[in-house]
Parts: C-alpha cells; structure tokens; sequence
C-alpha cells in the first residue's frame, strides 16, 4: 500500500512538471553545458545526452527527459523530492559536496541508473530516493552524508558494491532491503546505527566488516543474508537486534568487538554453518535463542565483560565442542547450552553466580568440570545426562544446587564439594552418586629452597615439591628475588631449578617460591641469602717512566691489579701505531717516542677492566738522555767495520723495543741486514738497494760527487771512488731506523 501510494504521488508531480514546467526557450535561458561550473542560484542544466534540469535558487526541483549522465553543479545544496523520478534514461550521477539534501523519491525508478557517487558534503538521502533504481551496481557515499532514509535504495537489485564513507550517522529501516546482488558491504566508523530491515534479504553478500561507528544493528538488518560467511562488528556497537543476522545460512565466524553490550533474542537463529563465535570483553547479555540450533558451531569465547546468556542461547548446538566463559559473566540462562552433545572442554570464569535449569542438559560428552569460586547456584537438571563426567569440584560458593542437577552422571564415581549448606546423603539425592573426596586447597609451601650464586649477574634456584599439592595437581612454581623485582615460572608439578641471569653483581639476594594449583598459591619458602660475584674493579697503583737514556724516547710501566686494556693520554706524536691514539688497547707495551730532551710531559694512563670499571693515574716527568749518534758516521779511532759490528745489535735492540708489532721488527731487521751486506758486482756502475712492498725505505747518497740514488732504490756511479749510502727503513710503527754504508765503485756510468 505504502509503495503504491509512493507511486502514485511520484506520477503525479511528473503530470504537474509537464503541464507547469517552463521551456528553456520560455524562460528565455540556454541549458547550461553539461559539467561546467555552476555560478548562479537558478537556470536549466543540460543533461549529459538530452534533456535538462532546472535549478531554482540552489534546489533541483525537476527535470525534463534527463537521459545520460548527470553532473550536479558546485553551489547546489539541495535535490527536490521526485526531482528526477522516473528519469528512466539516466546512467550515471555524480554529486558535488555542497549538496546537504536529496529529497524522498528523487531518483524513485531511475531503471538505467548505474552509478551514483555522493560526495562529501551530503547530509541525508530521504526516504526511497533511488528505490527501484533496477540497473544501479555502485555506490559510494562520502565522509559527509549523516543519514540514509528509509527504502533509500531499496529493491536496487543489481547493486553489487557499497562504500558507505566515515560521516554518516544513520542507516534507515528497509534502506537496502532487497540489494539481492550485494556481494561486498564496508560501512565506516561514521554510522551510529543500522536499522530494521536494512539490508534484508542481500542474498548474495559475502563478507561484512562494520566499523566502530554504529551503537546498534537494527531488527531483521541482515536477516536472509544467506551467502553471508564472515562478521565482524567493532567494538562500538552496544546492540545487536533480535533476528538481526537469523537465517543466514552460509555464515561460518562471527567476531564481535569490546563495545556490544547486548545480542538480541534469535539474533543468529538457524545460522546453521556457523562454527566459531567471539564476543569480545563489553558484551553483557546474550539473548534468548540468539546462536539457537547453530548445529555447525563448535567453538564459543565469551570474554569477561558479558552478564547474562539468555535462555536457549545455544540450545540445540551440537557441534560445539569448547565453550569459554570469561570472567564478567554472572548468570547462565536455562538450557542455555542445552543439547551441546559433543561438549567436552567447558571454562566458566569467577565472575558467573547461576547457572540455570538444563544449562548443559545431555551434555554427553563433557568428562571434566571446575566449577568457579563465585557461582552460587546450579539450576535444576543443570548437568543432568552428562554421563561422561569423570571430575568434578564443586566450590564452598555454591549455596544451591537445583533438583537432580546431576542425573545421570552414572561414570562420575567419585567428586569434591567444598560447601558445607549439603550432606553427603542430599548430593546424592541431586545425582551425585559418587564417593565424596576431600575439598582441594592451596599447596602447602614448596620444600628444600637452595639459592647458589654462579656468576656475577646468575644465580641458580633448585627446590622440591610441596608436602601437598592440596589434591589438585601443581600447575607452576614461581620464584621471586627480595630485589629488583625478578621474577621466573616453571609451568610444571614436579620439582626443579630456576635460573636467573639479569641480577646485579656483588648484590645480597634471597629467593621465595611459592606453588600454585587450580585453587590457588601456596605461601612462599624462603632460600638461603647468596651474594653475587663482585665486579672485576681496575686498579693502578704505580706509573713510571724509564728513558731509552736518548732523550727522545721510553716506556710507561704500572702495577695494579685486574687490567684489561689502556686508555693513554698526553702527547700524541708519541703514541705508536698501528694503535689508535685516544682508544682503549690491550696490546700496547707502554713504548713511547718522539720526545724532545730535557722536555717536561704530563700523562694519564687509565685502566679498564673486563667488567668495564676504570682507574686513572697520572704522572710528570722529564726526557732526559744523550741522543745516539747517527749510525755509520765514523769516530776518529774506529773504523767503519768495527763501528757496523758494534751500531747493528744496539741498533737491532732499539727496534725489538719500537716496533709494536712482531712482523714489522723481524722485516726491518731483515732489510738492514740485507744491506748491510749488499755488495757492487765487479765492473759494475750500478747497485740495487734492498727495497720492500710493506716497509717504508728510502736512501741518499752522502758523496753526490760519487754517487746518486735513482728511482727504485737504484745507486748510480757517477765516477770512481767511494760511495756512501744512508738507508732508512721505517715501518707502521713509525720507528725508523738508520744505517750508513760504504761502498766501492771501479766503474762509472757513461
């Protein structure tokens, strides 16, 4: 009734528009050409193949045989209702963000409509505006738009993608009703509510993520959505309507966020592929029937902020196997898991108090259940028929436990009640048939506590079981240390040791560990005190200097203890490579060099041990010492031989104290000794001095009237005599060493 009074109002403003409207020509105005700017308030706009429509002070009020695409111009704010019903040629709509409004039934029937994109400014769609828009496939609605109307697109049945932007604010009833080709739906964070009907019966919608915008999804909203596999609702939504998501037949995950606060009666009623639900720490009820005969479903986590699970909840879901319940929860509804027949893990958290009549009626499969400290009541037939139940702790909390609420657990032979409201004569009258065993309790403290220290960061922990376990078996020890607040668990019921290896060195520590059951912690045992291995502390307690007795040269020497490497600091020159000046360095000998005689120098030598702790020492002293005279340069009673014989072992000596790496002593000894015995071949004007790839060498000729040094270390005769050669050999160490030699030419160069 209501659609066809729609359609008959739509009829008949398009009669008034044709017997009222204005003529372009009447209203003396060309159409304005299609998509350029808009600057006035009123005027006829061309459409994109023929036709036009007319403006009148910013409001789209009609149109006259619209066909093509339509561009609405900047500075419109407003699309009149029925502006452009019927406008069975229109393909494409794009809309400016100026627009604020689009009236009831503005593109009502619009059949060849394909794409409308609404930009940013938009802020309601009224109510059926693109309803049986037949041809419509796309949609996007900018961040802008703050409310849907009812019916806005419904019967748009090719629609196939919907892009509902991060402004909207309101999703109306019925508004997509019938989008029976909608695959992929992703609604932002802008939305606050979906309503009633909304995209019912978008039967081939896949995938639906809601943002954290919407507050409630409204009754029936996605109800028939039968290609619908995969939801997620963010954490904004606090209600979910009843048979919001029923029958959607092919839905296998639903994950629901922090913020829901309630799921309505039947909400995912007949859900039947549905295997895994989550509902996140805000929830705080579940609904009657809401997951009802989801016989798929096999895993349900309820986290801690949910407060009631409606009656029938799960009823009849007997495909689930796991069921955790979190600790907010106070209250399971009657035959809430009623018919879970395959159940067999079930964690009900402390928060919950009742646990209804029938809640796990004939759950068959169940062998194991710990019943929570703050439950107080357990409904008639409760656990009635689960005659796989083999353990059972029942909490001193409970005060009341309903008629026959464990009928049938024919394999439980034996439980634990911690109560005292029951004799062992009225269990029994509830079903419980067993032997009754001792209450658990806390494990009595852990035995043998030893704490050795082993490092100077570690120490080990080693300790036994406790006397009791509290007939309940240890699940973990823990160890804490009296300082510094560290900590270690060893997941296990056997003894063990701990070790620990971030303590502080040199730090006094004792160890108290303590065991810990399904019902609680033991009090602790205390270890013995240890203390840990100290830091290796540097230390120097003297720093000299013993002169070469040149004056240009020495050695630092120190004593102390726990010296790992040097930090030297003074003059620099006289620091040796290859060692980095300014560095620490373990291999350096104390040599330095390059001093000036008579020269007063102030130094630090700072010393470091493997832990890293240093020590500085400072010293003054004077260079003091007699230079040596230049090797091979000859004193009135000596002769050259006698004098090379005397020179090279000092000299030898001199650089096995310079030269701070083993190789580059041995190679300059080498070099010298290579020339010091080179010889000029008879007959020869020429001499090829020793020369080295490693080793800095260089020679002069001291009788250049004689002799020359040529390139490559070669001498060159210039005429008969003497010729006498300085070589100088320094290597990485910069501790060069000088050497004069003789030699006799018979021959010169031409």
């Amino acid at each position: 009734m209501k659609k066809s009074l729609r359609i008959l109002t739509a009829l008949l403003i398009a009669a008034s528009s044709i017997l009222f409207a204005s003529t372009p020509t009447a209203m003396g105005t060309t159409p304005t050409a299609m998509g350029a700017p808009y600057n006035g308030t009123s005027g006829d706009v061309a459409c994109g193949t023929s036709g036009f429509f007319t403006i009148l002070n910013n409001l789209v009020t009609s149109h006259s045989s619209c066909e093509g695409s339509v561009v609405i111009p900047q500075g419109v704010t407003s699309i009149g209702e029925f502006a452009f019903n019927n406008a069975d040629y229109l393909t494409t709509l794009t809309i400016g963000d100026d627009l604020t409004s689009i009236g009831e039934s503005a593109f009502y029937g619009a059949d060849l409509l394909t794409t409308v994109t609404i930009g940013s400014g938009g802020t309601t769609i009224g109510e059926s505006a693109f309803e049986d828009a037949d041809s419509l496939t796309t949609v996007t609605i900018g961040s802008g738009g703050t409310s849907i109307g009812e019916y806005a697109f419904a019967s748009a049945d090719s629609l196939t993608t919907l892009t509902i932007g991060s402004g909207g604010t309101s999703i109306g009833q019925f508004a997509f009703a019938g989008a029976d080709s909608l695959t992929t739906l992703t609604i932002g964070s802008g939305p606050t509510s979906i309503g009633q009907f909304a995209f019912n019966n978008a039967n081939s919608l896949t995938s639906l993520t809601i943002g954290s915008g919407p507050t409630s999804i409204g009754q029936f909203a996605f109800s028939g959505a039968d290609s619908l596999t995969t939801v997620t609702i963010g954490s904004g939504t606090t209600s979910i309507g009843q048979f919001a998501f029923s029958d959607a037949d092919s839905l296998t995950t639903v994950t629901i966020g922090s913020g829901g606060t309630s799921i309505g009666q039947f909400a995912f009623n007949d859900a039947d592929s549905l295997t895994t639900v989550t509902i996140g720490s805000g929830g705080t009820s579940i609904g009657e029937f809401a997951f009802n005969a989801a016989d798929s479903l096999t895993t349900v986590t309820i986290g801690s902020g949910g407060t009631s699970i409606g009656q029938f909840a799960f009823n009849d879901a007997d495909s689930l196997t796991t069921v955790t319940i979190g600790s907010g929860g106070t209250t399971i509804g009657n035959f809430a898991f009623s018919g879970a027949v395959s159940l067999t893990t079930l964690t009900i958290g402390s928060g919950t108090t009742t646990i209804g009549d029938f809640a796990f009626y004939n759950a068959e499969s169940l062998t194991s259940l710990t019943i929570s400290s703050g439950t107080t009541t357990i409904g008639n037939f409760a656990f009635s028929g689960a005659d796989s139940l083999r353990s059972l702790i029942i909490p001193g909390s409970v005060s009341t436990i309903g008629s026959l609420a464990f009928y049938g657990t024919s394999n439980l032979l034996s439980y634990r009640y911690c109560g005292d409201s029951y004799t062992t004569q009225e269990l029994s009258d509830r079903g419980l048939i067993g032997t009754r065993l001792p209450c658990p309790f806390e494990p009595t403290a852990p035995t043998a506590v030893v704490a050795t220290a082993t490092g100077k960061r570690s120490a080990t922990v080693s300790f036994d079981v406790p006397a009791s376990d509290g007939y309940s078996t240890i699940l973990s020890y823990t160890a804490t240390a009296s300082s510094g607040g560290f900590t270690q668990t060893l997941t296990q019921a056997t003894g063990g040791t701990f070790t620990f290896s971030n303590l502080q060195p040199g730090t006094s520590y004792t160890f108290s560990v303590v065991a810990t059951n399904a019902i609680g912690s033991s009090t602790a045992t205390t270890s013995n005190s240890i203390t840990t291995v100290a830091l290796d502390v540097a230390s120097i307690s003297t720093l000299s200097f013993i002169s070469d007795g040149t004056g240009t040269g020495g050695k630092l020497v120190w004593t102390g203890s726990n010296i790992n490497s040097v930090l030297y600091t003074g003059l620099e020159a006289a620091y040796p490579g290859p060692f980095k000046y300014g560095t620490f360095t373990s291999g350096w000998n104390g040599r330095i060099r390059n001093l000036t005689p008579d020269t007063s120098y102030t130094i630090s030598i700072t010393a470091v041990s493997a832990d890293g702790v240093s020590q500085t020492k400072t010293l003054t002293f004077t260079s003091t010492g007699t230079p040596w005279p230049e090797v091979g340069v000859a004193k009135p009673e000596t002769n050259r031989s006698e004098e090379l014989s005397a020179q090279l072992p000092r000299l030898f000596a001199w650089i096995d104290e310079n030269a701070f790496v083993n190789s580059e002593g041995a190679r300059m000894k080498r070099l010298l000794s290579r020339f010091q015995a080179a010889q000029v071949l008879s007959g020869s004007p020429y001499l090829a001095l020793p020369n080295s790839r490693i080793a800095k060498v260089s020679a002069t000729s001291l009788t250049s009237s004689v002799c020359t040094v040529e390139a490559g270390l070669k001498v060159k005769s210039i005429s008969a005599g003497t010729c006498t050669i300085s070589y100088i050999v320094s290597d990485a160490s910069r501790a060069p060493a000088t050497l004069v030699q003789d030699f006799v030419f018979r021959k010169f160069a031409e």
